[in-house]
């Protein structure tokens, strides 16, 4: 007999405005598309940043530098970037296009459901659906803390669809911790790989900001960051260094580029489009290109629900493999 999906009761939470409304759309641009972007984390700390010009060579800067921000302005804007999501709850309804240089490309489908686990603690429920949409081919898990510590958790395989009362206090078989070796291991048939996902490289003190330049046509503001000596040491991680580009307007990551030792972009993730739905500026397409492989993988978000009351247990591990959230239609603003 099949069993009917439970219902999440999910309220909305006060919508209410303040009149500083640009403003307001301003921080809910680098919100949303910061958290939808890791996928699952949210910037939820703030990390002193060391913004000096360091001795050791760099990744040479892009060009058509222009009206440069002082030291002070650059670092007061990354921390108003780290600064955000902690408690903030939505769902992303997306679609994922993996798109090979060579041969058939495959769709899938899926959601990211944030909000905040404590006072001082974020979590993150990614799903991955493919044909079959009744059940996700994969379940992603994340917390992120004010200290920047991160967890993971990953299942793939089929869900039980057992409702939270009948679930046991232990994880279901099958349910892995995303450990170092899992971390750098490809999502389905992307490049992209859970780390990817996290871009805890957000938060690497080692951080210098570059200056302000055009990119396809949009002015941004540009920082390089490095990984700490001890994670270079202790990781496989094959990259030099990463660069962010931030939209100077909406403070909104525009696009991230994976740097070699050669000092050339590997890899690229892209903010091709925004939209504004209900009033927040959102993600609607972001691209995440190889240019190794020649391959793209392509975000597109369908729907969004604002504002929502979620019970805890979206946010255990206990979750993974026993259930798949549910939230009634009406909620959802679909992203035109």
């Amino acid at each position: 007999m099949k069993v009917k999906k439970p219902m999440i009761q999910i309220p909305k939470r006060s919508t209410k405005k303040t009149s500083r409304e640009s403003d307001i759309r301003t921080l809910s641009t680098s919100r949303h598309f910061f958290s939808f972007i890791l996928f699952v984390l949210g910037a939820t700390v703030l990390f002193p940043c060391a913004l000096e010009a360091q001795p050791r060579s760099r990744p040479t800067a892009p060009e058509a530098r222009f009206d440069d921000l002082e030291k002070k302005e650059a670092e007061a804007f990354l921390e108003r970037f780290r600064d955000n999501t902690l408690q903030a709850s939505y769902v992303f309804g997306f679609e994922m296009r993996v798109m090979p240089a060579r041969g058939r490309g495959v769709t899938y489908r899926g959601r990211l459901w944030n909000g905040p686990v404590s006072s001082d603690t974020s979590g993150s429920l990614v799903e991955i659906f493919g044909n079959d949409k009744s059940s996700p081919e994969l379940q992603l898990l994340f917390h992120r803390n004010r200290s920047g510590e991160s967890q993971g958790w990953k299942f793939s395989g089929k869900v039980e669809e057992q409702p939270p009362e009948e679930w046991l206090d232990e994880i279901r078989e099958g349910v892995k911790i995303l450990d170092d070796d899992r971390l750098y291991e490809p999502l389905l048939e992307t490049d992209y790989s859970p780390f990817d996902l996290q871009m805890p490289f957000v938060f690497w003190p080692d951080t210098s900001y570059e200056g302000r330049y055009l990119l396809r046509g949009r002015s941004t503001y540009t920082f390089l960051v490095r990984p700490p000596e001890e994670f270079r040491a202790n990781s496989p991680w094959p990259w030099e260094a990463i660069r962010l580009h931030f939209d100077a307007e909406f403070e909104a990551l525009m696009q991230v580029d994976w740097i070699d030792g050669r000092g050339r972009d590997r890899r690229t993730l892209s903010l091709l489009e925004i939209k504004e739905v209900e009033d927040e500026w959102i993600p609607k397409t972001l691209d995440f290109r190889n240019r190794e492989t020649r391959g793209k993988t392509r975000f597109t978000v369908k729907e969004v629900a604002f504002n929502l009351g979620f019970p805890p247990e979206i946010f255990t591990p206990l979750v993974l493999g026993r259930w798949s959230p549910v939230l009634d239609e009406d909620f959802f603003h679909p992203v035109q």
